[in-house]
């Protein structure tokens, strides 16, 4: 008989959840919260339990917390009349991010994670690169500068000095 490959490797696990809104996101987390952060993401019509596999086999020095999207796994639905489109799923993130009160973190996804982790991954590029302020991004002629910076004001607000 094999034995539960989470038992195996003496990885502790915990459940997670995240007020936000509309109710809650669940999640659950491996290791300990001291290791160095990472974020993972599930794929279309999966949850968090989808890393249950692989975690396991990663370094011990990691603290792996996967959540449950919005209406997926142990996570409040949205409410009536709301979408599930990829703006969302950043802004959900932002949520997580919050809630986790992480800074700086890895992001590990797969299929319908990949969108929103990429999406959030380069905005935090965009202001190092970009920026000196607020102001100056917002008045920059580019619409694609423009489009980037509503997005990641979702993430980042811009706070008055």
């Amino acid at each position: 008989m094999m034995a539960d490959s989470n038992k195996e490797s003496c990885i502790p696990i915990s459940e997670v959840t995240i007020r936000v809104p509309w109710g809650h996101i669940a999640g659950k987390a491996w290791g300990s919260s001291t290791g160095h952060p990472v974020l993972a993401l599930h794929g279309w019509l999966d949850n968090a339990g989808s890393f249950d596999k692989l975690i396991p086999l990663l370094s011990r020095d990691l603290y792996v917390v996967a959540i449950d999207w919005p209406g997926h796994g142990l996570s409040s639905p949205r409410p009536a009349g709301a979408y599930y489109h990829l703006i969302n799923m950043v802004a959900d993130l932002k949520y997580v991010i919050s809630g986790l009160g992480w800074s700086r973190f890895s992001i590990l996804a797969h299929s319908m994670g990949v969108g929103p982790a990429v999406t959030v991954s380069h905005y935090n590029i965009l202001l190092l690169y970009k920026t000196k302020s607020c102001t100056h991004t917002r008045q920059s002629s580019h619409d694609h500068y423009q489009q980037l910076f509503t997005l990641y004001s979702l993430l980042h607000p811009c706070r008055s000095v």
